[in-house]
């Protein structure tokens, strides 16, 4: 899938979520706004968390408690 590609990202989750982890990478790219948006999509249900795609600590620790809250699993 495309980095933007929502819907694509969206339909492919809804087909094989309880056989994989389907995990955002630059798809929601460590970012708590685009976490959201997958997270109301139903789009993933694991998270990349890398430092350099956030750019701050805090940031990047912000977005793993809100993806752990969510459920979903790290990477």
């Amino acid at each position: 899938m495309a980095n933007d590609d929502v819907d694509g990202w969206t339909a492919i989750y809804k087909m094989l979520n309880t056989s994989l982890i389907l995990a955002g990478d630059y798809f929601t790219a460590t970012n708590p706004y685009r976490l959201q948006m997958a997270l109301a999509k139903g789009t993933i249900n694991a998270l990349v968390v890398k430092l350099s795609q956030a750019g701050t600590v805090t940031e990047t620790l912000a977005v793993s408690e809100m993806a752990k809250a969510a459920g979903l699993k790290l990477v």
